[in-house]
Order: structure tokens, then C-alpha cells, then sequence
């Protein structure tokens, strides 16, 4: 999805940074980014070509932890712009913290974003 590995300053600056390639995208997904802790990008999950669904610890952080992330961000794409965070959204935000606090690889941020614009549920 990401030619080059680039560093992102926040959540407002990791959606303008994603927006372009997503912007193809008709379908929702989820995916998740991992950065070393320079902010540079490490590696990308897709999670699930559905959106929302239930997301498993393993399956976010395996991946990442073995191309050297040292902090996730999980990512739920709606190409239709509807930002309304779902209690699925919720829970996998809370047990992706968890996770990331027992494995010392922070969930650094959980966002729902669309074509143009973004919310954030842990900042």
C-alpha cells in the first residue's frame, strides 16, 4: 500500500500522509501501521476486508513485532465518510491497548477515517 517508509507527527498528520492511496478504495478495511520509535514507518497489516469486525492481539502485532514496529496504529477505512465509532471499534481499541501494554509495543492510536476526514478514539 506504501511505496516508502515515511514519519508521521500525529494522527491529523498520518491522514493527510494516507489519504491520497486510500482515496481508491471503494471498499471499507481495516489495517494497521507500525512505527519504530523515530515515527518512521516499519510495516502494514491488513486486518480484514471488512470493516468494522473484531481484530485479534496476533494478529495486529505478530506481523509488526517481526519487521522491527515498536508502536502500532490500527486503521478502520470507510470510504463513505460515516465516522461514527461502533462498539466493535471500542472493544478492539481496548483490547489492542491491553495487548500492546503486555507485549511493551504501545497502541499508539486507533482511528476510523474516510476520503475526508478522521476521528480518533484513544487521543
Amino acid at each position: 500500500m506504501f511505496k516508502e517508509p515515511f514519519i508521521v507527527f500525529g494522527p491529523e498528520d498520518l491522514f493527510n500522509k494516507i489519504r491520497h492511496p486510500l482515496s481508491k478504495e471503494k471498499r471499507p478495511f481495516m489495517f494497521a501501521l507500525g512505527f519504530q520509535f523515530d515515527n518512521l514507518l516499519s510495516g502494514c497489516v491488513t486486518l480484514s476486508q471488512q470493516a468494522p469486525c473484531r481484530v485479534s492481539p496476533c494478529r495486529v502485532f505478530r506481523p509488526l513485532i517481526r519487521v522491527g514496529s515498536e508502536a502500532v496504529v490500527v486503521l478502520r477505512y470507510d470510504p463513505l465518510d460515516e465516522l461514527f465509532p461502533c462498539e466493535l471499534d471500542y472493544e478492539n481499541s481496548h483490547c489492542l491497548r491491553e495487548a500492546g501494554e503486555l507485549l511493551e509495543v504501545p497502541l499508539l492510536d486507533y482511528l476510523v477515517i474516510g476520503k475526508n476526514n478522521w476521528i480518533s478514539l484513544l487521543t
